[in-house]
């Protein structure tokens, strides 16, 4: 089985700092998840790591669309779109 490695790189580099670091950390956790699943951890551990996600991954789009207003981002409504899928 391939190993599944989920990275920061510098396609995702937006030029914002703050999203950068928030995208890398993000990113961070979900890699940290796949090798948690991977290596058989408690479902309590797994459990956990997705509660922080789900509510670092609501903090984080938050972020990212109120900063999108504050400088008038023409495609807010669509990005917006796509944090809801």
């Amino acid at each position: 089985m391939e190993e599944l490695m989920i990275a920061f790189d510098d396609n995702l580099i937006t030029g914002n700092d703050m999203i950068d670091e928030q995208h890398k950390q993000l990113i961070e956790r979900i890699q940290k998840f796949v090798d948690a699943c991977k290596e058989g951890d408690s479902k309590v551990k797994a459990i956990k790591m997705l509660d922080y996600l789900d509510e670092y991954t609501e903090f984080h789009f938050g972020e990212e669309e109120e900063l999108q207003r504050k400088v008038g981002y023409p495609e807010l409504a669509q990005h917006h779109e796509k944090h809801n899928e």
